[in-house]
């Protein structure tokens, strides 16, 4: 940049003005900024403008007049210029007005050429030295690529171009050449405007970073680029207020075992355990003390070799003064404690006590403990007594198909191979970050799609090649995402039991008498649901300021359903009365019909005996959305008929991404054996797992590491768990060594 005097400023207006055709239709019109991206409703300010001469301003690109001015949107930034003359030709005493602009302006002014809709910005100082266009007053949101002001113009901040771009983009750069998702042309995938990517700052080694450069540090390396920056004496003040807190929350990074990733990694692209140590960074970084801390199952997505820094963390936060309550099923964080609170006996009804309290030592003794019983004698290995059988692969004989996936480009995985084999229970560990995630659902996931979309034997993209993923009928992946956002949505209703039993309570001979049907008992529909609250229970009551409340509905009393649907009972029981049953309470009332049954018996095999059938979706925590989904699948096969399961033509492909979260020892034990069952009827499950019981259950693992980020993506292992304990570049074998007998 380099400065420039009015003379040279009034010399490019006359040029500017020379090559445009100006017209009462296309004039240039003289501006002079007032104000930038600032709050306010700016009355004051124009009337300011008013009294020095000004008809006329431009707010936020709209011209309006200084008379009678309503003032803006407080809430709101504006951006203000006075119009400091309007031309449909060249004027005489151009001088004049460019030098008055130039003086309201603070030494800048700019151009609105109204044929081009655009402004230029002219400036005595901060002047590019190439094209002479002046830059703006650097601010906050022209290095934000959230801001219209700073984000580039083409890709609005995304740093790639999508279709849903490309109909507002100038034909001119060939934007439809670009195909979807591929990185901006234009900003370079930096996502800042011109003015944003040139801002740079230099060390007193010589060394410059722009702002993008920077963020694609590690925390190591930016704490080391900014420790040494160099600035005037003038700007020293505002550098040390700024750096060393900047310095102390990248350190936190380094804390948590975040020292690997890029400041400018997507959110997105983060593992759940990355993410999880973040907000946790961002705590550590903000030196509170005196607060009650409440962490829900901090440990998840963390690898048991990563459990040891959070737990550092967790102490550090203590040692400030602060006091931290965790809801926790990791054993080894368990163990951490200080005091110890045990929840149950069981689940549902069966819960809610105070079971035990004390040291993690005295919880272990406790005989009515669940989580002590599991501390002192932990799960046996394999919990199906044999582990499944494993060929090479290579052998014509071999009744096993194995998918080979091969050169994996993507992420930080870097030529990566595998081999997985079907029918088997196969886990995918190492440590968080380590590729894991990308590996099976990136590009497993999608590819075994694909081969299934075209029944192709080998499909071979740009980033990998996958055979023998047409083995499958489809790929399902489990997530722990709710199974129904809506108070209507309910186990019963996702399980596809309640159609069920909505006709057996329409064959009642009552019901046939009254002329009623299955719809009658639908609480969805009219006809028996109770109108007052439309079948929901409760109606809503909206609170002016305050968040809505809901009440009981006071003509059904919560059951949904008018009276003369709830007057029909079968054995005894009404519609509303079965949606109260538990899975429990359900088999055994349905016994007589071989499909109710068997579906509830699988609820039940999965340890959710304890939900009621006409519990709201909304209220599911997310392993009990995953293991309800998980049973669906198993009860889909249920012949309605007969009592058997219907063939199937081919096995499908499950992959779940750490199931055990928020699961107890004891639920895991359920999850562990229900998996197991799914692939005894010929599927295929693939597990991204840190939990060690889970990995000790596995037919065949895949390690990845040996660290996260750019050092990682490699492949450490892959074989049967016998194997990796003997593996040394394994960092997941010494924590299944501490297991001891495995079988």
């Amino acid at each position: 940049m380099v400065a420039s005097t009015p003379a040279q400023v009034i010399k490019k207006v006359r040029e500017a003005l020379a090559k445009s055709s100006l017209s009462k239709k296309s004039p240039i019109v003289l501006l002079a900024p007032l104000i930038s991206n600032r709050k306010g409703h700016h009355k004051p300010l124009i009337n300011w403008a008013r009294e020095q001469g000004f008809s006329e301003v431009r707010c936020d690109q709209e011209f309006r007049s200084t008379e009678n001015f309503n003032g803006l949107d407080r809430y709101s930034p504006h951006d203000i210029e006075a119009v400091v003359a309007r031309w449909e030709s060249i004027p005489k005493n151009l001088t004049a007005f460019v030098q008055r602009a130039l003086e309201v302006g603070k030494g800048r002014c700019g151009l609105f050429v109204a044929a081009e809709k655009q402004v230029v910005w002219l400036s005595t100082r901060l002047i590019d030295p190439e094209t002479g266009e002046a830059y703006p007053e650097l601010e906050p949101s022209l290095l934000s690529w959230n801001s219209p002001k700073g984000w580039c113009s083409y890709c609005h901040g995304y740093g790639r171009i999508f279709e849903w771009m490309k109909e507002h983009l100038p034909a001119s750069g060939k934007w439809w050449e670009v195909e979807d998702g591929e990185t901006c042309t234009e900003c370079k995938g930096e996502r800042l405007a011109p003015v944003g990517r040139n801002v740079v700052l230099y060390n007193k080694k010589g060394q410059s970073r722009s702002l993008p450069q920077l963020l694609k540090l590690t925390p190591k390396d930016a704490i080391s680029f900014l420790a040494n920056i160099k600035t005037s004496s003038k700007m020293q003040p505002i550098i040390d207020a700024i750096i060393p807190e900047v310095i102390d929350r990248l350190s936190f990074m380094e804390k948590v075992g975040l020292g690997y990733l890029g400041l400018d990694r997507e959110t997105s692209s983060l593992s759940g355990g990355e993410s999880q140590r973040i907000r946790l960074a961002g705590q550590l970084g903000s030196n509170l003390s005196g607060v009650l801390y409440v962490l829900d199952e901090p440990s998840i997505g963390l690898h048991p070799m990563d459990n040891s820094r959070l737990i550092d963390s967790l102490r550090e936060l203590q040692s400030r003064g602060n006091s931290l309550l965790v809801v926790e099923h990791d054993q080894e964080t368990i163990l951490q404690a200080d005091y110890l609170i045990d929840v149950g006996p069981l689940a549902g009804r069966q819960g809610g006590e105070i079971v035990a309290h004390g040291t993690p030592e005295e919880v272990c003794q406790n005989a009515r403990s669940q989580t002590g019983l599991y501390m002192r004698e932990g799960i046996p290995h394999p919990l199906r007594k044999s582990r499944r059988i494993l060929s090479t692969g290579k052998k014509k004989s071999d009744i096993r198909t194995w998918l080979e996936l091969s050169d994996v480009h993507y992420r930080n995985l870097n030529g990566v191979s595998v081999l997985i084999p079907t029918e088997c229970l196969v886990v995918v560990c190492g440590v968080s970050g380590s590729g894991k995630s990308s590996l099976i659902r990136g590009i497993l996931k999608k590819g075994v799609g694909e081969a299934t979309e075209k029944k192709a034997k080998v499909v071979r993209q740009k980033n990998y090649k996958l055979t023998n993923g047409n083995c499958f009928n489809k790929v399902i992946e489990v997530t722990q995402s709710p199974i129904g956002k809506t108070s209507r949505s309910t186990p019963a209703t996702y399980l596809g039991v309640w159609d069920h039993i909505r006709k057996l309570m329409a064959n009642l001979p009552e019901a046939k008498a009254k002329g009623l049907t299955a719809s009658n008992f639908s609480f969805n529909v009219k006809g028996g649901r109770c109108e007052a609250c439309k079948g929901v229970g409760k109606n809503k009551v909206e609170m002016n300021f305050l968040p809505d409340s809901y009440v009981v509905c006071q003509e059904c009393k919560g059951l949904r359903y008018r009276c003369e649907i709830l007057e029909l009972k079968w054995n005894g029981k009404s519609i509303a009365d079965i949606l109260d049953l538990n899975f429990a309470e359900a088999e055994s009332f349905f016994h007589f019909d071989h499909f109710l049954k068997s579906t509830f018996g699988i609820m039940i095999e999965t340890g959710l005996d304890y939900l009621k059938l006409g519990q709201v979706s909304p209220t599911l925590s997310g392993g009990e959305a995953q293991r309800l989904k998980l049973g669906a699948e198993l009860a889909s096969g249920i012949d309605k008929r007969k009592y058997s399961h219907r063939p199937q033509a081919k096995p499908n492909l499950y992959i779940l991404e750490e199931p055990t979260i928020g699961l107890h020892t004891k639920d895991c034990m359920n999850l562990i054996l229900l998996l197991h069952r799914l692939i005894d009827e010929g599927n295929t499950v693939i597990l991204i797992e840190h939990d060690i019981d889970l990995i000790a259950e596995a037919d065949y693992l895949i390690e990845l590491g040996p660290v996260g980020g750019n050092e990682g993506g490699r492949l450490l292992h892959q074989g049967t768990v016998k194997q990796m304990l003997t593996n040394k570049k394994s960092k997941t074998a010494p924590f299944l060594q501490k297991l001891g007998q495995l079988g």
